[in-house]
Parts: structure tokens; C-alpha cells; sequence
């Protein structure tokens, strides 16, 4: 689980630096405790925005998409992509999905 943080941590940096727009991070991780280098924020944008960018046309493209993410940890990417039609997929550790769902759960803006 250390991963999933520690990776979600570093993506929420990289939202409140303004590299992505990511409003829904903040709530599956306290913010970064050190500062975090321009290259890793850049580097987190890069990865981000090619990923996002592949899946909305993918789901775009099909009437019934079927997205399956293997290693989600604590990313958002359903709530910040929008996923509009299909099946979203998260899969990962027993004890990060029991815990992002329960952060789900108990917050509001998750369970739109």
C-alpha cells in the first residue's frame, strides 16, 4: 500500500502545482510532506495526460467500452476522465481497494 500513497501523493502534488487538473486526488491522500522536483510533476503530467487522453478516445470510440486498470492504488482517473458509457475496472491489493473503497464511501464527491 506504501506504493499506491506514495504514487498518489506525488499526483496530487502535481494537480495543486497545476500540472493536471485532478480535483478528486485530494481526497484518498494527505499532500506531499517535502517538495517534489519540476521533472517528477512534469514527468507525472506527461504520464497522465497521454494515459487519460488514450482512454477517452477508446471509451469515446465504443458504444460499450471495457476499461480493466491493473495496479489502480489510489488513482482517480474514473472520476477525472469521466467515463461516459461501458465498464470501469480498477483492480489491485486486497487492502488498497477495501481501503479506497472505503474512502469512497464516506465522501460525497466520490459517489457522484
Amino acid at each position: 500500500m506504501d506504493l499506491s500513497i506514495a504514487t498518489a501523493r506525488a499526483k496530487r502534488s502535481t494537480a495543486e502545482k497545476g500540472y493536471v487538473n485532478d480535483t478528486y486526488v485530494k481526497y484518498f491522500v494527505s499532500p506531499l510532506e517535502h517538495h517534489m522536483d519540476p521533472t517528477m510533476h512534469r514527468g507525472y503530467h506527461a504520464r497522465m495526460t497521454v494515459i487519460d487522453n488514450i482512454i477517452n478516445e477508446f471509451d469515446t470510440a465504443y458504444d460499450q467500452s471495457q476499461i480493466i486498470v491493473l495496479g489502480a492504488g489510489f488513482d482517480s482517473g474514473y472520476w477525472r476522465r469521466g467515463i461516459s458509457h461501458g465498464l470501469y475496472i480498477e483492480c489491485d491489493r486486497t487492502s488498497v481497494i477495501t481501503k479506497k473503497q472505503s474512502i469512497i464511501e464516506r465522501t460525497a464527491e466520490l459517489k457522484k
